[in-house]
């Protein structure tokens, strides 16, 4: 992660405020990180900023795609398309090693993976119907509960 995906992604949040230096964005990163300055920050530190972003904001990069869809009888329901997103940037947080990958071509791996449907990078729950949805979710968590593990092996040898 870059600052200047940082800042996107806050901009796009609305939480930054051209030559304020108390934006909203930055009392974000001072709350989360104790520094002031995006320069300073670490990668590690930088996606804990961006998940906080999205805490705070309860939103995703599809957020706003989802929110304005209507549901399609039997498909995946805008909850549940809602929910998947949240879990892969919980995945993404936990991350050991960081993926150059993005979530969107995460999420349509696992949906090739678990459900064996062809799904794109851009939208990769467009072919999804509400039954494997609920499948999908259940892997989802599995895969968060893996994924915090491993995170926590990791932050415990570092000590």
């Amino acid at each position: 992660m870059t600052t200047r995906s940082l800042y996107a992604i806050a901009a796009k949040n609305g939480l930054v405020e051209h030559g304020n230096k108390d934006d909203p964005f930055h009392q974000i990163i001072y709350s989360v990180t104790g520094k002031t300055s995006v320069k300073d920050l670490t990668d590690l530190e930088m996606r804990l900023v961006e998940a906080e972003i999205y805490n705070r904001t309860n939103d995703n990069i599809s957020g706003d795609k989802i929110r304005n869809q209507e549901a399609v009888p039997d498909m995946m329901s805008p909850a549940q398309q809602s929910l998947a997103w949240r879990l892969m940037y919980q995945i993404r947080w936990y991350d050991v090693k960081i993926s150059d990958k993005t979530v969107g071509a995460r999420l349509a791996g696992v949906v090739r993976k678990s459900l064996g449907i062809t799904a794109s990078d851009t939208d990769p729950l467009k072919w999804v119907n509400a039954e494997n949805g609920n499948r999908l979710i259940e892997t989802l968590k599995r895969y968060v509960k893996s994924a915090e593990k491993k995170y926590n092996r990791q932050q415990s040898k570092k000590l």
